[in-house]
């Protein structure tokens, strides 16, 4: 069995949202009730998971689908300044031309993501974009991808910046490949064990070429496959 396609986050892995996202959390801090956030606290951050970060946040789980959509709103009106990592458009036209299906799964909006794929030319490397989902539910969204496509889970590889992504993957029998350049540090997604780690976005085809191709039911592997270091 081989791959067939390669889903990828939005925020942190395609796009560099975090600078102008961090100014608005921050905007937004006093009408959600929590701190601001330092560049220390960032960085702290950066070695949590998404579940340990939603926890010492401040914020309430109830408020959570309320600030995420205002977040999404105040980011609407700043796409222009959102910028792709560099390498990542040779990185997906190599991929493509190796004959991956590439899509976008992201708690993002689909104009959001419309607007950042127009404007840098990447609106034809995707088949389709999945968006709009809770924080920690990309998991039942991958489930109802695989279904609706018919994709088998050892069919599909997921890529993508934090920790919730390869749970996410991890939790329905799909690969997962962690990149570098994001929001989370090496060390805690290291830690969740994924398939392959990706330091920069030049080196992840090298590093999908690596991974063992899935003949029998996905176990997750535990030492995952380093490249660009």
């Amino acid at each position: 069995m081989t791959y067939k396609a390669i889903i990828f986050d939005f925020d942190g892995t395609l796009a560099n949202t975090y600078p102008v996202l961090v100014e608005i959390t921050n905007q937004l801090a006093p009408d959600f009730g929590y701190e601001p956030v330092t560049p220390a606290r960032l960085a702290e951050y950066a070695q949590l998971s998404s579940q340990d970060i939603i926890r010492t946040s401040g914020v309430s789980p109830l408020q959570i689908p309320f600030l995420l959509r205002r977040v999404q709103q105040a980011l609407s009106f700043r796409m222009t300044d959102i910028q792709p990592f560099p390498g990542i458009l040779d990185m997906l036209l190599q991929l493509r031309q190796q004959g991956y299906h590439l899509a976008i799964l992201t708690s993002n909006s689909r104009e959001n993501v419309n607007q950042f794929l127009d404007q840098n030319d990447f609106d034809l490397l995707f088949d389709r974009t999945y968006s709009g989902i809770s924080l920690l539910g990309k998991h039942r969204t991958l489930r109802r991808l695989m279904r609706r496509t018919k994709l088998d889970p050892r069919e599909i590889l997921y890529v993508g910046d934090e920790t919730r992504d390869i749970q996410a993957a991890h939790q329905v029998g799909v690969a997962a490949i962690a990149v570098g350049w994001g929001f989370n540090a090496q060390e805690i997604l290291l830690a969740q064990n994924p398939d392959g780690f990706a330091v920069t976005p030049p080196v992840l085809p090298s590093v999908i070429a690596g991974l063992p191709r899935p003949a029998a039911k996905y176990t997750p592997t535990s030492s995952p496959r380093l490249a660009g270091s």
